[in-house]
């Protein structure tokens, strides 16, 4: 085992001490030093890493170049045309369906990719990310007129976010949080693939809760899914198992649950599947097990941008079938 200090927890959706352990693995992405444990709670089914790196050392796990660190950069001076355009159809029930209605201009009047995700039209409120990296999410949302604000544990992409004069509080989503957060404020907020990195789900979502407004207030969560066509053919390799970075694993059903026990409505759950998803699988298996000669030729076909092409048939199909290598889950407060 590495010199990363470790702690030793029970079940964070039910509270359970006991567990079965699932897979001993390795970080396959970054090189951590160790073998961690992946358990699953013998009262509820939860998956977690069970011992995991301790909360002042979880740090050491994510390098520098870390995906979400990256990118994002400062922006200067006044919004421009499009933009201006695209706030203006998005402040307008009657602009964003007229807009949604010619093709050249649906982009216009969506709010990126979660707009499949929130009921009919909404107009742009205020919107909190949660583990928000350099701000690349809140950059786009502040295009389409959202007030933003973020929440990021790493100190650089914290300060990177905040030079794009986002609001930004630097800690972790289990902590309390900043005065500056006050009640029932967020009409939206999203944590996409930050939720099976805290420490403490419930204590996250207790902490968030709060913040989002009654009735109209929509959290948007995306996490790995633990029972994806991914993991069943990948194993550990799957987009789930991130270790020792991921600290649980969800399901469909435990992360339902998880948000019915901290005072959420959940609205809808679904499958997201993107080749990308079977790419980086495929990278990490030809990484493992093709012998070094034939490395570099494995890293060229895995960048050919018609096998991303031919791999959408098979991530449409996993979709379908509730097979995603992510789910994405919408709900309001109870």
């Amino acid at each position: 085992m590495s010199g990363l200090k470790l702690e030793t927890v029970a079940c964070d959706l039910c509270g359970e001490s006991h567990a079965s352990l699932v897979t001993r693995t390795t970080d396959h992405e970054h090189g951590v030093d160790g073998v961690f444990n992946v358990v699953r709670c013998d009262g509820c089914g939860l998956h977690y890493l069970n011992p995991r790196p301790a909360p002042e050392a979880i740090g050491q796990c994510y390098p520098g170049d870390y995906y979400a660190y990256s990118g994002g950069r400062a922006q200067s001076g006044g919004p421009g045309v499009k933009t201006r355009v695209k706030r203006l159809i998005r402040a307008n029930r009657s602009l964003s369906a007229v807009a949604g209605m010619i093709k050249p201009l649906r982009h216009l009047a969506t709010d990126i990719a979660i707009a499949d995700d929130l009921p009919g039209w909404i107009k742009p409120g205020k919107v909190l990310d949660v583990g928000c990296g350099v701000g690349a999410f809140l950059d786009a949302m502040r295009e389409s007129g959202w007030a933003t604000a973020g929440i990021e544990p790493d100190e650089v992409a914290a300060g990177r976010a905040r030079e794009k004069d986002h609001q930004i509080v630097c800690q972790s989503a289990t902590d309390p949080l900043d005065e500056a957060f006050a009640g029932d404020s967020f009409d939206l907020i999203l944590m996409s693939h930050s939720l099976e990195h805290v420490h403490s789900p419930t204590q996250a979502l207790a902490n968030l809760r709060p913040l989002l407004k009654p009735e109209t207030g929509r959290l948007i969560i995306e996490v790995p899914n633990l029972e994806s066509l991914l993991t069943y053919w990948f194993g550990e390799l799957s987009l789930a198992f991130d270790t020792p970075r991921h600290l649980y694993m969800f399901s469909p059903d435990t992360l339902s649950r998880m948000l019915q026990k901290t005072g959420f409505e959940v609205h809808s759950l679904r499958h997201i599947a993107r080749p990308v998803q079977f790419v980086r699988c495929l990278r990490l298996l030809s990484k493992d097990r093709v012998p070094t000669e034939w490395g570099e030729a494995a890293a060229r076909s895995l960048s050919d941008s018609e096998l991303l092409g031919a791999l959408q048939p098979l991530a449409r199909l996993a979709m379908d079938r509730g097979w995603g290598g992510a789910i994405r889950l919408v709900a309001g407060r109870r």
